[in-house]
């Protein structure tokens, strides 16, 4: 086979220089990840970065107490009847076995502060390894370019940034890891050693991530490319057992992870899990790239390519196909394909599940811009670089596919811009140090010139990415001067949620069950999914739907949704009486399903415009006739955020009481009014009316949620009831007791004059 090689400087082995660049580009990049700082070590606290990250912070403090136990089933998940986390353990296992490791075990403000530094480490080392990589394989010009652009590009910064606790960091380092072995297997596709190290690699991508199986496939799809395009059948020979020993070593590394594990919801062939379907997916080829490997020893069966690619066909599709005839995988296949393409109701609104150009509403090329900078536009011409080159060196091509399938990927979903990153930044190195050997024997002026050219274009386009960078860096400085830092907009919120969680961690009775497994919790929380994992964390106590949204139940995340548009608060008591809630945390969003507003009377408009008490809300249809809202009867509000600015507070909790029952005489058909004044922090008030019609025996009966003396809450009221029918007034002292557990109060006769 017929290769081009670089230059003799580059097929020296890396020297200590090379390893000083890899270690400068490992601390540049640390520092470029760690300039958001202020964010997360904040006056406040700790802030992570993610909601997701939260609970990846719950897994690790289990593990940290219980090492090597993992939290496969989390009562304090879809609560009342727990949950299954769909993410696979290594990264939340490998993170406590460190902090152990570390002595922070029995901290867990250590282990947090620990946590929080893994992904700009992890992160730096990709940007390290992706250094190494380019300069083994394409030459140092090509990796210090690759490891400079990954440096800065937003796309990879990102998911890698501090506090940004999240398993997607150590995917991009796997899918990095993954080309490297590749690489090293197309230059060398009939030794023993690469493929070895491509299913050692195969194993982790997916022990981080079940998602990692495109990346997987996009491997299996260069591996079978290497050995259909082997030149004679005992180079195909070699190869297909290569390729068996490369899956048999990712298949004895995961099987007994997940062979077997059955899920509630996935059932136990999903490829989104870690189920029965990874290993049926490394063990076909095991036994069909095995069968080929015995049977091309001779010539007979393997005398020209499309006989190799026919038993090839034979050896791995019959099986594939009487696998797909089971129920249970054509089921994962189509449930893979439904998250992939963004048909269920739960993906199409998580954010980075959106397309790369796409924020949500409309097409736009802003995002794509700001993550991976304009120079995205130039991808096509590098491709065709790439694949020009194919003849001369097998890698270009595998890079040329893994860059235009992994961007493929991103223009469906936006998270796979994490890993497509290192893939870009290659190629643009690659692309570049390609360009400038076209240049060879030129006159040095034409070479510096076309040097000058190029960086006077590609500079300006590199801008966007860097705003990001520079708003940080202002940040930080203002930080290490000891100068006030303003929090942006998603800070600010997340504050807002982190002291919500906070109050009800502190004002409300603990849970069971947060850190003995098999001990159920007493009471649950209902609020918008995005906010489910802050919560559990922050609060410590269990959510009724979270960031998972319906991958851990679909029941859950549809009675959420039917709560808040509830019509009636009886409707949404039902809800919530059978999920065993009794805190509600409402924000603007609601349960978060769906951008379109609420119906004017429902659960949601009540408990966040109105704040629980009767008033007249205006209809898109009638302005001019609003409509009347009663109030609520058996939620009661506990705590709300500070305003900012003109602004309500964005976080309301409500708990969820039986209600005083307030029973007395008035003159039939009268209309009763109670009224309670109550105030909060600063100037905050809540003026409650509640109404009630008497009877035609002359009887009326209000339930009560509030009581006329101190509770557990912001609030407190500023007298007793005032109780009002027809010009009689009368007041009413309310007992809190009464409140909880719904005791019938005998209320003032205001049935004669007053």
């Amino acid at each position: 086979m017929t290769r081009w090689v670089p230059g003799a400087r580059d097929r020296q082995d890396s020297g200590p220089a090379d390893f000083l660049l890899a270690a400068a580009a490992f601390a540049a990049a640390l520092a470029v990840r760690a300039l958001t700082w202020p964010s997360v070590f904040t006056p406040g606290g700790l802030r992570l970065v993610d909601p997701d990250a939260y609970y990846h912070l719950r897994r690790i403090q289990w593990s940290v107490a219980g090492f090597p136990d993992v939290l496969t089933r989390d009562p304090y998940v879809a609560f009342p009847r727990g949950g299954e986390p769909i993410w696979t353990p290594l990264f939340d296992l490998a993170i406590a076995g460190a902090a152990r490791l570390a002595g922070a075990a029995g901290d867990p403000a250590a282990v947090e502060r620990l946590a929080v530094w893994v992904p700009p480490l992890l992160g730096a080392t990709t940007v390290a390894a992706t250094f190494l990589v380019a300069r083994r394989v394409f030459g140092r010009r090509a990796g210090i370019v690759a490891a400079a652009v990954l440096c800065v590009l937003p796309a990879h910064v990102h998911y890698s940034q501090i506090g940004f606790v999240d398993h997607h960091v150590a995917v991009a380092l796997g899918a990095t890891l993954l080309l490297a072995a590749l690489f090293g297997w197309v230059a060398r596709p009939q030794a023993w050693l690469p493929a070895v190290l491509v299913g050692c690699a195969a194993a982790a991508c997916l022990g981080v991530w079940p998602g990692a199986i495109l990346h997987v496939g996009l491997a299996q799809a260069v591996l079978l490319a290497g050995v259909l395009a082997s030149p004679d059948a005992q180079t195909a020979a070699r190869r297909a057992a290569g390729v068996a020993i490369a899956h048999g070593v990712a298949f004895l590394w995961l099987a007994p992870f997940a062979a077997g594990r059955s899920w509630e919801v996935w059932g136990d062939m999903s490829p989104l899990v870690l189920s029965g379907f990874q290993p049926l997916w490394l063990g076909l080829p095991v036994l069909g790239f095995g069968a080929c490997a015995f049977a091309w020893q001779g010539d007979v069966l393997a005398r020209s390519r499309g006989a190799r690619a026919t038993a090839v066909a034979i050896a791995l599709g019959l099986p594939a196909l009487l696998a797909c005839a089971a129920p249970a995988v054509r089921t994962g296949l189509v449930d893979s394909a439904t998250w992939l393409l963004r048909t269920e109701s739960f993906q199409a609104v998580v954010s980075e599940s959106l397309p790369l150009f796409s924020d949500g509403r409309e097409l736009t090329v802003r995002r794509a811009h700001r993550a991976l900078s304009p120079l995205l536009w130039a991808l096509p011409l590098l491709l065709v670089a790439l694949a020009a080159a194919h003849r001369r060196r097998a890698e270009h091509r595998t890079l040329a596919f893994w860059t235009a399938a992994l961007f493929a990927a991103s223009l469906a979903q936006y998270r796979f811009s994490n890993s497509f990153s290192v893939a870009w930044a290659l190629a643009l190195g690659c692309g570049l140090d390609l360009g400038w050997r076209a240049l060879a024997g030129r006159p040095k002026a034409v070479r510096v010139g076309a040097a000058v050219a190029a960086a006077a274009a590609a500079v300006p386009l590199l801008l966007p990415i860097l705003d990001d960078h520079a708003r940080a860096w202002g940040t930080a400085r203002r930080a290490f001067a000891g100068e006030r830092v303003h929090a942006p907009e998603i800070v600010t919120h997340h504050e807002s949620l982190v002291a919500a969680a906070t109050w009800l961690r502190d004002h409300s009775p603990p849970t069971s069950g947060w850190s003995a497994a098999g001990t159920a919790p007493e009471y649950g929380v209902l609020g918008a999914w995005g906010d489910g994992h802050v919560v559990r964390y922050v609060a410590r106590r269990p959510v009724v739907q979270d960031n998972f949204g319906d991958d851990v139940g679909s029941a859950n995340f549809a009675d959420a949704e039917r709560y808040f548009a509830a019509p009636d608060e009886d409707e949404a008591l039902g809800i919530a009486t059978r999920l065993g809630v009794r805190y509600v945390l409402v924000r603007e969003a609601g349960s978060g399903h769906a951008p379109r507003p609420y119906a004017t009377r429902s659960m949601h408009v009540r408990l966040h415009r109105l704040r629980g008490t009767s008033g007249n809300l205006e209809t898109a249809d009638h302005p001019d006739a609003p409509r009347f809202a009663p109030a609520l009867s058996h939620h009661r509000l506990v705590y709300e955020s500070p305003r900012q600015g003109d602004e309500d507070g964005r976080y309301k909790l409500y708990e969820i009481v039986a209600g005083a029952r307030v029973e007395g005489a008035a003159e039939p058909g009268a209309l009763v009014e109670a009224r309670l004044s109550l105030a909060g922090p600063g100037d905050r008030r809540l003026d409650y009316r509640s109404y009630a019609r008497a009877s035609h025996e002359g009887r009326y009966e209000l339930t009560l949620p509030y009581p006329s003396e101190p509770f557990e809450g912001q609030l407190s009221a500023g007298g007793p009831w005032v109780i009002e029918s027809e010009g009689a007034v009368a007041l009413l002292r309310v007992a809190e007791a009464a409140v909880r557990d719904g005791t019938r109060v005998a209320g003032p006769s205001l049935a004669g004059p007053s």
